[in-house]
């Protein structure tokens, strides 16, 4: 318990911006609503399910990445890298109270806290910064969504190539199979066009 209110000072609340001692009853609550896990390489920290069962995420120290499986073509399709200490957070899952469809992994072992979407819904009604926050959460989302699109409709060695240098970190920890995933490259395909970078 004393590890996990460390970790929450230390990282949360300056990210969402609680000062202390005006939001007490606001570190309380994230106290007792969040989880500390473990993961290791490559740990899968969430799968398609009912809504009832989703989380916000934050990695203390590992870098993480969310994909889904086209229902067409049934291969996986890298849907957003997130970098260590930020909020993994799917705003229309959360909004809409819908059927999640994503995979959440993580690339390199670490820690990470996990807050569930019906305790982070009563925390949104009752106290505003957390409403706030989500809200500017949201638009961090749909602009990565945005600028993602674009790097798929490149060709594939200007893909590699941007793909490479945006996520730069990620790209060196993470498999090919991944990197593949959020560029719309096979595995193979990727290495052909990393190789041509070289």
């Amino acid at each position: 318990m004393r590890f996990k209110h460390e970790l929450i000072l230390k990282y949360v609340t300056p990210i969402l911006e609680i000062i202390l001692p005006k939001d007490e009853n606001l570190i309380q609550e994230l106290l007792v609503h969040s989880r500390l896990h473990s993961v290791i390489k490559y740990q899968l920290i969430e799968t398609p399910g009912v809504w009832k069962d989703g989380n916000m995420w934050f990695s203390i120290d590992a870098l993480m990445h969310s994909y889904y499986i086209c229902p067409d073509t049934q291969v996986n399709c890298g849907r957003q890298i997130w970098k260590k200490q930020q909020f993994i957070f799917d705003n229309q899952n959360f909004y809409d109270q819908q059927h999640r469809s994503d995979y959440i992994q993580a690339v390199e072992p670490g820690t990470i806290i996990s807050i569930s979407y019906s305790a982070l819904n009563w925390m949104q009604e009752h106290f505003v910064s957390i409403k706030q926050q989500l809200i500017q959460l949201s638009r961090i989302q749909q602009q990565y969504y945005r600028s993602h699109a674009q790097l798929l409709i490149k060709p594939p060695l200007e893909k590699v190539k941007a793909f490479t240098t945006t996520h730069k970190l990620f790209s060196s920890v993470a498999n090919n199979t991944i990197n593949g995933m959020h560029t719309g490259l096979s595995r193979q395909g990727y290495e052909n066009q990393l190789k041509k970078l070289q």
